[in-house]
C-alpha cells in the first residue's frame, strides 16, 4: 500500500493543503472530519484502493494510523 496515495485521498477528500501535516490526523481533529467526513473519507479510500470496509472496521477507524492497518489488511490479502 502506498501511503503517498493514502494522503492524496485524505488530502482530497478534507480540502487539506499539502503543507498540512497527517501524523496526528483523527476524526475530530480537523473540522472536515465529522460524521459526513468520515463517511466520504471511507468511500473515497474504498473507491481508491479497490477495496470494501466491513461495518466493523469502519468503526475501528480513529486515526490515520487505523486507516492504514484496516487498509492494510485488504490490500495485502
Amino acid at each position: 500500500m502506498a501511503d503517498t496515495k493514502l494522503e492524496t485521498v485524505i488530502r482530497d477528500t478534507f480540502k487539506l493543503n499539502s503543507e498540512q501535516p497527517l501524523d496526528d490526523i483523527a476524526p475530530g481533529s480537523i473540522p472536515q472530519w465529522d460524521s459526513l467526513g468520515h463517511v466520504a473519507l471511507i468511500h473515497a479510500v474504498e473507491n481508491a484502493f479497490g477495496v470494501h470496509f466491513t461495518v466493523d472496521e469502519i468503526a475501528q477507524i480513529e486515526s490515520l494510523d487505523t486507516l492504514k492497518e484496516v487498509l492494510k489488511r485488504h490490500v495485502s490479502a
